[in-house]
């Protein structure tokens, strides 16, 4: 690519996202919220008061300091420049977002060379309310988080532990439920390194926590939610209208681990798209193990299901290409009872694509000459001449 189409990619780019900060930027300016926004801003102002150390003391907070510490920093810049918080917090959660997906879809995709996929995915982010939702329930962190988990797993399967695990840890801080993404981790071709990987995301994780739980006051595992549905299999086990509290959690969590490892043991040695489709196995789970059942769940599936999309198209569509985007299409929109079936037909239509088109040999940053493919990796081979 020659500077003149990076001027022009780069300047379409900046163009699409300052849309989306308009669009925000509006959205600041509605009069209602839907949600926890109100209450995460109120929340940052105690993690930046002399009390921030007990800011887990009440049990309603289901997120972590990161996540909190977003909007404290919102407030704190609404006041210096004497604008609404909200407006701050509008625009920087949804052209945030939209920047992270961009980044990751471009990370995947085999079409590096066009704008056109770039564009797709702002669209789609926008179109889907994946940005309104982020903002306006105040949990942008659902979006977040898997897109993190991407690069997490990218980062093991490159053999870096130390990036690996710390996406990981960067993603706990936001929500617990990121500790799933340790599981990616086992997409690198050397256990050690998934080991020194999870060490580097338990560390992380415990700087972000340790001091609410050494000298503040946590309530955190107090709280319960309303089971809402009885599908999935924990239906059994739930009934509707009755609480479903940390305990609950837990044995949903067995079932998203149990089902993670499945997909990793499936798509590790079968295909490159692992590193995305792993990540997007562990969100299906989790929503359809969830007898809750709030609507922002489904945001961590519909924006790994968008990375998908783009990570599989390319010019020239085969069948199975076809049959493996329009199971993706139909995850963009939310439906729990259809989640497993079309879970395992995404992870038998993965591998019937031809395994070398995520990262081209030129791309991976530790390629030498003479390097050859790493028996058991997710990422291509490198082809070298000596």
């Amino acid at each position: 690519m020659n500077v003149s189409q990076r001027v022009i990619r780069v300047s379409v780019l900046v163009a699409a996202l300052a849309v989306v900060g308009l669009i925000a930027w509006g959205d600041g300016h509605r009069d209602m919220f839907f949600l926890d926004t109100p209450y995460f801003f109120f929340q940052g102002r105690i993690l930046f008061s002399a009390r921030w150390l007990q800011l887990f003391s009440d049990p309603e907070l289901q997120v972590g300091p990161l996540h909190v510490l977003a909007f404290a920093v919102f407030d704190k810049v609404g006041f210096f420049l004497n604008i609404n918080p909200a407006h701050i917090g509008a625009v920087a959660i949804e052209v945030g977002l939209t920047a992270a997906l961009v980044v990751t879809a471009r990370i995947v995709q085999p079409l590096k060379d066009r704008i056109w996929p770039d564009v797709a995915v702002i669209v789609a982010a926008v179109a889907l309310g994946l940005t309104w939702n982020a903002f306006a329930t105040g949990h942008f962190s659902e979006g977040l988080i898997p897109l993190l988990w991407v690069g997490a797993a990218r980062a093991a399967a490159r053999e870096r532990p130390l990036r690996a695990g710390l996406l990981v840890a960067l993603g706990l801080g936001l929500k617990t439920w990121a500790i799933f993404g340790v599981i990616g981790l086992l997409l690198s071709p050397n256990w050690r390194v998934a080991a020194r990987g999870a060490a580097a995301a338990v560390v992380g994780s415990l700087i972000i926590y340790g001091p609410f739980f050494l000298f503040g006051e946590v309530n955190t595992f107090d709280f319960h939610w309303i089971v809402h549905r009885d599908v999935g299999p924990i239906a059994p086990f739930v009934t509707v209208g009755e609480a479903f509290g940390w305990g609950g959690r837990l044995f949903q969590g067995l079932f998203v681990v149990a089902m993670g490892l499945l997909s990793v043991w499936w798509l590790r040695p079968r295909t490159t798209h692992a590193t995305w489709a792993v990540p997007l196995m562990l969100v299906l789970a989790r929503v359809w193990t969830d007898p809750v059942g709030i609507p922002y769940y489904w945001v961590p599936v519909q924006a790994l299901t968008i990375v998908g999309i783009v990570a599989v198209i390319k010019w020239k569509l085969e069948l199975w290409r076809l049959l493996l985007i329009a199971c993706l299409w139909l995850l963009l929109w939310p439906s729990a009872t259809w989640t497993p079936v079309l879970g395992v037909v995404i992870c038998a239509l993965l591998v019937k694509l031809p395994a070398d088109e995520v990262l081209p040999a030129d791309d991976q940053p530790n390629a030498k000459e003479g390097d050859v493919e790493v028996p058991g990796s997710p990422l291509p081979p490198v082809t070298t001449e000596v």
